[in-house]
């Protein structure tokens, strides 16, 4: 684990973004998949500071994303607790335009940051579907295993048990 953890940090280039490759140039994709997987092991001084190159990162990136890019780099930020502006920086994402996998990470973020997020919530629980026996399950059957029907039912449960732990 630590010579992974070592190769990562080494692999960190100058802006506080990850290439997919050696000596490559920042990737947004392989960054926020970067950053996530930083935040469980918190608490070492010098990932935090990989962690805090990375959330800058993310930050100057921001302008120049499209928006379900720019809902990812905020989910990502707002998951590590990064204090920012944002309601501004979720401007220009229209709720009702994005796919349900990230709705459910603008209800999240929505949420992490004790913003308005009930009426976003209502949509999404509106769009339950129910089984022959009654269980409930969101999304459509897809080959994309981040958005399909079982990924986007298991990021419903989990936001509804932090919704319920950290109204």
């Amino acid at each position: 684990m630590n010579g992974l953890l070592q190769k990562l940090q080494k692999s960190q280039q100058f802006d506080g973004g990850w290439a997919w490759w050696e000596n490559g140039k920042s990737n947004f994709e392989i960054s926020t998949y970067i950053t996530r997987s930083l935040l469980s092991l918190r608490g070492d001084p010098v990932l935090e500071s990989n962690i805090r190159n990375a959330f800058l990162f993310l930050n100057n990136q921001l302008l120049k994303l499209m928006p379900p890019q720019r809902l990812e780099a905020l989910y990502t930020l707002s998951l590590g607790k990064h204090e920012m502006n944002y309601l501004a920086a979720l401007e220009g994402i229209k709720f009702d335009s994005i796919g349900t996998d990230a709705q459910w990470k603008y209800v999240a973020v929505l949420q992490s940051q004790k913003l308005p997020y009930e009426k976003y919530l209502a949509k999404l629980m509106a769009k339950a579907q129910r089984s022959m026996l009654g269980a409930m399950h969101w999304g459509d059957d897809k080959y994309n295993w981040y958005a399909n029907d079982v990924a986007q039912t298991v990021l419903a449960l989990l936001y509804s048990y932090l919704l319920i732990q950290y109204p």
